[in-house]
């Protein structure tokens, strides 16, 4: 495939590298893992000529573009990649990076192979400069086939064609590879077929009917069972819960939020809302966490109503 791309005309090169998405306080931010040598020419001038950025990735930093790079502390020096308790840290490089468009993190090859990217599955392809990507998408697509997507890389993601979320961590099992459309409106809707293996509707304690992914309902069980037999029923409100599986965008974003994959829950929202310390019962909260699950109140901009799975626990 890759000898066939660089042989149309107008294509100038093209380079394979490994991308996923890592998930970081309920949003799915794209990481590529890349040879920092080759990798460099693809993107911006300011940044492929900044010689100490690749050398930091080629050491095992991580660089950071602008939309990731907000969303941490200013002395934050360690990025867990990823809202799993096992999640490795990188030390971070360089923030603000100019990168590719739609990817937010870049880590050396090796990096991405510990985190369990799977190796060379996206091309980055350059056009020749008085020619436009747009001239070379149709051959493309016919080269890469149904099973592709072949996207332009603006500033804005390319609603037009398939997208696909490749999620890595303790969780990714319970997602594996989820393909979607964007409907508008920040909803998106995900493959049928994939729906249809991970989405299932029970009935759980204390909540009721909730819809979510197969793989979490042992351990929410587990733990809403937990918060009955220690008399802490009263302290969550059915009437307060938002839902489960909820396939959409991170509002005002093109962020997958962890709601999509059906691996997150919100309780008691009304008196727990953005930014707030809320009036989640303390107790709730560590139960829920030693079942498995991140606890929203605890990032730097909190969401106490947000409880996500961080790892896939067996009820003994």
């Amino acid at each position: 495939m890759v000898e066939q791309i660089s042989n149309l005309k107008g294509v100038r090169s093209v380079e394979r590298l490994s991308m996923a998405q890592v998930s970081i306080e309920n949003r799915a931010f794209n990481i590529a893992a890349v040879d920092p040598a080759t990798y460099r020419n693809y993107t911006p001038a300011a940044s492929a000529e900044f010689q100490e950025q690749w050398d930091r990735v080629a050491a095992g930093q991580v660089s950071l573009a602008p939309s990731l790079s907000r969303r941490l502390g200013k002395k934050q020096r360690l990025l867990q990649l990823g809202s799993g308790s096992d999640a490795p840290k990188v030390p971070i490089g360089v923030l603000n990076a100019q990168q590719i468009p739609q990817v937010d993190a870049v880590v050396d090859a090796e990096v991405g192979e510990a985190l369990g990217m799977k190796p060379g599955n996206a091309l980055v392809v350059a056009t020749y400069p008085l020619r436009s990507p747009q001239s070379v998408r149709e051959p493309m697509e016919k080269i890469a086939g149904r099973t592709a997507s072949v996207q332009i890389l603006g500033p804005d993601l390319d609603t037009s064609v398939q997208q696909t979320a490749y999620l890595v961590g303790s969780v990714a099992s319970a997602v594996g590879i989820f393909n979607y459309t964007v409907i508008g409106g920040g909803r998106i809707a995900p493959d049928p077929s994939w729906v249809a293996a991970h989405i299932v509707t029970r009935t759980v304690p204390i909540l009721g009917s909730v819809t979510c992914n197969s793989l979490i309902f042992p351990q929410l069980e587990a733990a809403l069972r937990e918060v009955v037999a220690r008399g802490l029923a009263d302290k969550i409100h059915p009437g307060e819960y938002a839902g489960c599986y909820y396939p959409r965008f991170i509002a005002g974003t093109t962020k997958l939020s962890n709601h999509s994959f059906g691996l997150a829950l919100d309780l008691n929202v009304p008196g727990n809302q953005r930014g707030t310390v809320g009036e989640m019962d303390r107790s709730v909260v560590q139960i829920f966490e030693s079942w498995g699950f991140t606890w929203g109140g605890h990032w730097r901009y909190t969401d106490p109503m947000h409880f996500e799975a961080n790892r896939i626990v067996r009820p003994g």
